[in-house]
């Protein structure tokens, strides 16, 4: 999961911790994350990324 995390980071750029959600996600085949903020959305390439009101 450390391979895919770098490389998300380097491709997408964000935080760290973000990153990690993503890179789990992306693992655990999940089908969307639902996130409150609107940094996750750089991600929406990667996985299904929908923001929470």
């Amino acid at each position: 999961m450390a391979d895919l995390a770098a490389n998300l980071c380097t491709k997408r750029g964000g935080k760290l911790s973000d990153v990690l959600i993503v890179a789990t996600a992306i693992k655990q085949k999940a089908d969307t994350v639902y996130s409150q903020g609107k940094d996750l959305q750089r991600f929406n390439k990667d996985t299904k990324i929908c923001e929470l009101p």
